[in-house]
């Protein structure tokens, strides 16, 4: 009796020694032999590297991630625009919608009626692209400049960002400077002067009075 007793033991411990084996196995953790022990080995490595949530600190970075990493690092120097320029370019863009309070006129871009907007804040001459065209969509025939000098220094860090401007005359009241102006998109014909233009415009209107 104690034998079979023993030996139902014996049993019940090898059933529970061969179920934890197996619990092992399924998990990847043991393996009998070493052929098993490396294909256990590379089981257990594929359930690391590929759960996550599970074990963050220990997955390695790959290729890939590294591959993405300085893809993400490549966006982040060729973004156009850095904060400081774009907060300037959307105060421009309000200007030429007339969110801002600026004195304004209308006058002439060559033969073009456009409304012209004195920017005594602003440093750059700007012409809406509707401007340099004529209502039935051609262009005026103005002299382009592909590499202006005139443009904000943010603009020019950016190889990946290409300014035109284009050398013109406006007037308003038979009073004409002129300017190089850069383009920029817009739905009304609109010039925007900055303070130099603005201030050499009104000199010119006082000395022909």
């Amino acid at each position: 009796m104690l034998q079979c007793v023993d030996e139902q033991e014996t049993t019940q411990s090898g059933k529970s020694t061969s179920t934890k084996e197996a619990r092992a196995v399924a998990d990847g953790k043991v393996m009998d032999s070493d052929a098993d022990s490396e294909i256990g080995e590379a089981q257990a490595t594929h359930k690391l590297y590929h759960i996550a949530v599970e074990f963050p600190k220990k997955r390695p970075e790959s290729r890939l991630a590294n591959r993405r990493a300085g893809a993400k690092s490549a966006a982040v120097r060729n973004v156009p625009v850095n904060e400081k320029g774009l907060r300037h370019i959307c105060r421009i863009f309000s200007v030429l919608k007339g969110e801002s309070r600026v004195f304004t006129a209308y006058g002439h871009l060559e033969d073009r009626p456009v409304k012209i907007l004195f920017d005594m804040r602003g440093d750059f001459d700007v012409a809406t692209t509707v401007a340099v065209r004529y209502n039935s969509g051609s262009k005026l025939d103005l002299e382009y400049v592909n590499d202006p000098q005139n443009i904000p220094a943010y603009l020019k860090a950016q190889k990946n960002v290409k300014i035109q401007a284009v050398n013109c005359h406006v007037a308003v009241r038979g009073s004409a400077i002129a300017i190089q102006p850069m383009l920029l998109r817009g739905e009304d014909p609109v010039v925007l002067l900055s303070r130099y233009s603005s201030e050499k415009f009104f000199l010119h209107l006082k000395n022909q009075a």
